[in-house]
């Protein structure tokens, strides 16, 4: 696996060893560094008067900075050579960057 910068968006790309792009991690690290936002979950309790309470679960988005997405991409980058690892080693045939994109 290979981590590289794109020119055209400013944002890191993560390449197969085949030269395929490992899709969800670029579509990613694409929104994460153009949005500069994450989502966080925030459990929101409801009170119907009377009835039983209820806890919704939304989204909620939040500005990060720079370091925070480099950070981020990072551990992205950590976990996606781990899973390499796991691939070369075939301690679990569950585990496989091939089976992350098509």
């Amino acid at each position: 696996m290979l981590k590289t910068q794109s020119p055209g968006y400013g944002c890191p790309l993560f390449v197969a060893d085949d030269s395929s792009l490992i899709l969800l991690p670029c579509l990613f690290s694409y929104s994460l560094v153009l949005n500069k936002e994450i989502y966080i979950q925030v459990d929101q309790v409801i009170n119907n008067f009377g009835e039983r309470k209820r806890v919704e679960k939304l989204l909620e988005t939040k500005e990060v900075v720079d370091q925070t997405i480099n950070n981020i991409l990072n551990r992205l980058e950590t976990f996606l050579l781990w899973v390499e690892c796991q691939q070369a080693s075939k301690t679990d045939p569950l585990v496989h960057l091939k089976l992350t994109h098509p």
